[in-house]
């Protein structure tokens, strides 16, 4: 039997298992903590705006980068509802668009709140809008071979059998063309319900998963060919062109190898708020577009090295784009 390694577990908790508590933990904290990510937002807000920015849909943006473009991506799961409802009134009150990427559909655990995702869906209205957030091959793994576990599935994907299982993939590419086309089979049929329940969806944000995050450290020690699979199964790599259009969709806004050029992201991942600033910082002075990439969580009973307030407000804001030009 394979036994979770100490930093499976702690992802694990931090993350699948931790669903639901963190649920209840964000929404106990956004309410006695609203002022805080009011606070944060309007700061963030107001840093942009001095900075001469224009903001756009994610779609927009993506589709036609513009010198420093704003667009607010939001990946929305279980543990972010609670906070995400004061993002979508923040952003309601200052007509300023964002899409919230809701993270519903990827395992048992994230349908059994379904229904709040359907009564946050009708909070959002123009010019904010909705997309889907997900990683395909993952989601398939976890229905298909665990039985929905996303405990059995972490503890697989840690371990030397993921790794013989990529191999033997690498060896095999009629496996793995058989593979990829079951993972697309499931994956058209979850985007056809995500529109059923929330309306028209053109756009998807790829989650990290399991199998990419637990195995990042072993790519280095795995053959070469069974490594490439590996990251081509990550969702900003699985979604290409050809199976975004299979599935009905217009993109994937994650940075990959299709990205366009001028297009960043700043994103608030794992609480590192100051990391965030300064990227954030670089890349307007650089007048390309960024999509903010927020989970509402981190502002509403997670974590934080800091606070936005403090880090883009204590000192001037970037240059105006026609100073940059002198």
């Amino acid at each position: 039997m394979l036994l979770p390694t100490g930093r499976l577990l702690t992802k694990i908790s931090r993350n699948a298992f931790s669903g639901r508590y963190g649920y209840f933990r964000a929404k106990w904290r956004t309410v006695t903590e609203e002022r805080i990510l009011f606070a944060e937002a309007n700061a963030l807000l107001a840093f942009l705006r001095r900075s001469g920015c224009t903001f756009h849909r994610c779609a927009d943006l993506y589709r036609q980068p513009v010198p420093r473009g704003i667009s607010y991506r939001y990946d929305v799961h279980v543990r972010d509802i609670p906070g995400c409802r004061s993002f979508v009134e923040f952003h309601r009150k200052e007509r300023i668009p964002a899409t919230f990427f809701f993270f519903w559909d990827y395992s048992p655990l994230e349908r059994t709140p379904s229904q709040e995702y359907k009564d946050l869906r009708k909070l959002i209205a123009e010019p904010s809008d909705v997309g889907h957030h997900d990683s395909p091959v993952d989601a398939f793994l976890i229905a298909s071979r665990f039985r929905g576990n996303r405990r059995e599935y972490a503890t697989w994907a840690d371990s030397e059998g993921a790794v013989r299982w990529l191999t033997r993939l690498a060896e095999d590419p009629v496996e793995l063309a058989r593979f990829n086309d079951s993972a697309m089979t499931e994956f058209i049929a979850r985007v056809r319900q995500a529109q059923v329940h929330f309306g028209p969806i053109s756009l998807i944000a790829g989650h990290g998963g399991e199998l990419g995050q637990l195995l990042r450290k072993k790519l280095p020690k795995m053959k070469p060919a069974a490594a490439d699979i590996a990251r081509n199964l990550r969702a900003r790599y699985w979604l290409t062109p050809n199976r975004l259009a299979a599935a009905g969709l217009d993109a994937c806004v994650d940075r990959n190898d299709h990205s366009p050029e001028g297009w960043f992201e700043a994103s608030d991942d794992g609480g590192l708020i100051t990391k965030m600033a300064r990227l954030l910082r670089r890349r307007l002075d650089q007048s390309t577009a960024v999509q903010l990439l927020l989970h509402p969580y981190t502002w509403a009973g997670g974590k934080r090295d800091a606070e936005l307030s403090e880090l883009l407000n204590s000192g001037a804001a970037v240059s105006p784009v026609g100073a940059l030009a002198k």
